[in-house]
């Protein structure tokens, strides 16, 4: 059920004609968390070559052989619609590409709401549009915080309780069956040794995306008290291994296990 973003990139992507690479990077509403698009290298057999994927395109995942099946071909995703490396992702280019592929628009039958806290999404969606439509439609998405951001944004992002700093995110932990961030890997370390324990996003009641700082509506104490428990169980004993296979860890066998 849970995977790191990090053991996700090391996965293989099965199209119905062969390999068609790997994971990059991927995109998620700031406001929920939600994964929307994952951008795909395919340098391997397109030279250049990048894409997004839903992942509506996705078949099935295959935890142990590290292998997620698309239901595109290599040519479709040859022939997609481009996002250049300086383009914004904007409304129009996202229309465009769920066309192409049939997708239905998630923020039209997006069923999932904001995760609670104050401010997630950060500035307005900025992007180019081809119609009167499509800025209508964007001012409509502003109001119920339709922004897109990529993982690399958040990871490497400070974490703060209600009144000090706690650590920096250096993964996040995935639930590939919603395709949301349940987790941010948090490490508490501080600069001569490394400790990475979990935090819930349901904790986050804003982020700074500008100065890259992440807030939660704990205080400093509340959040080294649950870290005391869930801290030894989920990331030095079988929420790692639950993890890294796929699976989520069962709490009521690990509180009997201490």
């Amino acid at each position: 059920m849970y995977l790191k973003s990090s053991n996700l990139q090391t996965f293989s992507l099965l199209s119905k004609d062969g390999e068609l690479g790997s994971i990059d990077d991927f995109y998620f509403e700031a406001s929920n968390l939600m994964i929307r698009y994952f951008a795909i290298n395919t340098r391997k057999w397109f030279f250049g070559g990048t894409g997004l994927l839903s992942p509506k395109a996705f078949a099935a995942i295959n935890i142990p052989e590290q292998m997620i099946e698309v239901t595109i071909t290599k040519e479709q995703l040859k022939n997609s619609p481009k996002l250049s490396d300086h383009s914004p992702l904007s409304l129009a280019y996202e229309k465009k590409l769920n066309h192409y592929y049939g997708w239905s628009l998630y923020w039209k039958d997006q069923i999932a709401p904001p995760i609670e806290g104050e401010n997630l999404s950060g500035s307005p969606m900025n992007g180019v549009f081809t119609s009167a439509d499509d800025q209508q439609e964007l001012v409509q998405l502003n109001q119920t915080h339709h922004v897109l951001r990529t993982s690399s944004e958040l990871i490497g992002c400070k974490v703060y309780a209600k009144n000090k700093e706690v650590g920096k995110i250096t993964d996040l932990v995935i639930d590939h069956q919603s395709w949301d961030i349940r987790f941010l890997e948090i490490d508490i370390g501080g600069f001569l040794s490394k400790q990475v324990v979990p935090l819930s996003t349901n904790w986050i009641s804003e982020i700074n995306w500008i100065d890259g700082v992440v807030l939660m509506n704990k205080d400093k104490q509340e959040v080294e008290q649950t870290l005391s428990f869930e801290g030894s169980y989920l990331y030095e004993g079988d929420f790692r291994s639950h993890v890294e296979a796929g699976h989520p860890p069962d709490k009521e066998e690990s509180s009997k296990k201490k």
